[in-house]
């Protein structure tokens, strides 16, 4: 099993070890025989640019994935890259109660999900719904995983 993780945020430690673990469990919850997958952790500003880049849209947002499928010449084990804000994740585990480490695991797993073919938006309620469940499933199987992820550097201050 392959995982890859990029740092790309300059304000945090990331415990890789504990994401690859996090990961791993992720992907044998779905169980799907594709086996690799790429996660970038990034800030703010570099969400803005990947989703000016991907959507149009010149603003955060807490995760976007890229399904590969069968792209040629791409390992045929990968099943695709996982961009998450974590700024965007800290506002919104902040928002709603819960730490960074299990916003973070819930978004991975969203992106995870979406690269499996799963959606929410522009479909009906059914498919909104298979996709919650889904969600529900992978993360409570691996939510005892879900600490000590990520730190915010102390010197780092974080914008927004």
């Amino acid at each position: 099993m392959t995982i890859e993780l990029f740092n790309r945020h300059p304000g945090i430690r990331v415990n890789r070890a504990r994401l690859r673990k996090l990961i791993r469990a992720m992907l044998e919850a779905v169980e799907h025989p594709r086996e690799a997958v790429h996660v970038t952790l990034v800030d703010d500003p570099g969400m803005t640019e990947v989703n000016a880049e991907t959507f149009g849209k010149r603003r955060p947002t807490n995760v976007i994935s890229f399904p590969l499928g069968d792209v040629p010449g791409l390992d045929e084990r990968l099943l695709g890259d996982i961009i998450v804000s974590v700024d965007t994740a800290a506002r919104e585990a902040e928002g709603a109660g819960l730490s960074l480490d299990h916003r973070l695991a819930q978004l991975i797993a969203h992106g995870l999900l979406h690269i499996l073919g799963y959606d929410h938006v522009g479909v009906d309620e059914s498919e909104r719904r298979r996709m919650k469940r889904a969600e529900e499933r992978v993360f409570n199987a691996v939510a005892p995983l879900a600490a000590e992820l990520v730190h915010y550097k102390e010197q780092y201050v974080q914008h927004g």
